[in-house]
């Protein structure tokens, strides 16, 4: 049996060697809690007494009227990208894996569905979505950059036309 330290630099390591760069991967990891966090600060907030969560819901209808209004082509040119190219979610069929197109629901504004495809980008690196299989390295590592670099402009983006986030990513 592997020491813990042993364990967790090899696994690191084999990630790290695939092609999607080690600083994009911690910079969303990162940048996503700390908008989740915002979120929850700003009264985007659900639970009870036993957790807590960000409210995504809530936070996609109340930027519904102002989503497509941005003038950040950062961010307008990531939602178009992510809406004709969006990520594909892990399902489990005749129990193994595999993956299903992401479609917008009918009853789903522009808003819900782009932040809905930024957590899937979000679920399937941090649920193992990215990693390498034990046959081979991750299918189209190059597009899951592309899918990273634009899940970041969205996110960036919301904190620029929802003034209740800004005060949670100021710095000092």
């Amino acid at each position: 049996m592997e020491t813990s330290n042993t364990l967790v630099d090899s696994t690191v390591s084999s990630f790290a060697a695939s092609e999607i760069q080690d600083d994009l991967v911690r910079n969303f990891l990162l940048f996503f809690a700390r908008f989740e966090y915002a979120m929850k600060r700003a009264g985007f907030l659900k639970g009870d007494e036993k957790k807590a969560e960000a409210d995504w819901g809530k936070l996609a209808v109340d930027l519904r009227a102002t989503f497509g209004t941005s003038t950040s082509v950062e961010f307008n040119e990531a939602v178009e990208y992510l809406c004709k190219h969006p990520p594909k979610k892990q399902i489990v069929i005749k129990g193994k894996l595999d993956w299903a197109a992401a479609r917008q629901n009918q009853s789903e504004s522009k808003s819900q569905y782009v932040l809905r495809l930024v957590r899937t980008v979000r679920n399937n690196l941090f649920h193992g979505g990215k990693f390498p299989e034990p046959t081979g390295p991750i299918a189209e590592s190059a597009r899951d950059r592309v899918l990273l670099k634009h899940g970041l402009s969205v996110l960036a983006g919301c904190v620029g036309i929802e003034p209740r986030l800004q005060p949670w990513f100021q710095v000092d």
